[in-house]
């Protein structure tokens, strides 16, 4: 008799509405997911459905160095400057060194009997700030051109260069202004993010892994939210950062996969 229960309840869930939909980023540098179903799916508008994520995958290439930030402007004899500027792109903060290193020792501003740089760009994880420790007099850093990279080390602007000497930037480093990656999709009802009701199916830290590795992100339970329509058309997924603005993430494609269930 139990079995009989069983086999019937079986029968009953597996002629319920299921669907799985499968959606990809417009091209490699588009943070947005789309899908258009021809013909769109119509569902039975005297029924309840749900939505939710089965996976997403991306490379975690979230841009934190663009045209706003990204000029390195230095003076290696008090009157002469030079600008490095770095390319957009997603960096650790070693990387930014580094390139900035590589680029003043081609231009021979290097202390070549120590072997390093006369403007040491240090981060200091007790204080939780960037120190500029610039070693020679003739060694100056300018904080108040446009775009420039101190402001993201954490250094407020001033007319007056950043000079020899141990130097505490004035506030925390904002290596990435990125802290979560929300996941909105345009088919669900009932998403609620820190207080206020949004279109959010799914978020996740921004650093789960190092820049460069593959973001894989598969509910073991998947979490469904009410779907708000009776027509499955254009299905839409933005990859936006906390505060709704659309991600800047270029690279390989992004891939997400929705299920879509009868109540």
């Amino acid at each position: 008799m139990e079995a009989l229960i069983e086999r019937m309840l079986d029968n009953i869930e597996s002629s319920k509405f299921m669907e799985t939909i499968r959606l990809e980023s417009i091209d490699n540098n588009s943070s947005i997911l789309e899908t258009t179903l021809n013909p769109p799916i119509k569902l039975d508008p005297t029924k309840h459905y749900k939505v939710g994520l089965r996976y997403f995958s991306m490379y975690n290439f979230i841009t934190n160095i663009n045209t706003t930030n990204n000029i390195f402007r230095y003076s290696h004899d008090g009157t002469t400057w030079t600008n490095i500027t770095l390319l957009t792109g997603a960096y650790e903060f070693s990387q930014i060194v580094s390139e900035i290193n590589r680029q003043m020792k081609i231009s021979n501003h290097w202390d070549t009997v120590n072997d390093k740089n006369f403007i040491e760009i240090l981060a200091k994880g007790e204080i939780n700030k960037i120190v500029i420790n610039i070693t020679s007099a003739n060694y100056q850093l300018d904080r108040n051109v446009n775009n420039t990279i101190t402001e993201f080390f954490g250094f407020n602007k001033n007319a007056t260069p950043i000079s020899q000497g141990y130097n505490i930037a004035n506030n925390n480093a904002q290596i990435s202004n990125v802290y979560t990656i929300d996941l909105e999709c345009n088919l669900i009802s009932g998403g609620i993010i820190r207080g206020n009701q949004k279109q959010i199916i799914y978020d996740m830290p921004s650093f789960s892994v190092p820049i460069g590795y593959k973001i894989i992100e598969q509910p073991a339970k998947i979490n469904y939210f009410p779907l708000n329509t009776t027509t499955l058309k254009n299905i839409r997924i933005r990859i936006i950062d906390e505060n709704g603005n659309l991600l800047n993430i270029p690279g390989e494609k992004k891939i997400a996969s929705l299920k879509i269930l009868q109540v």
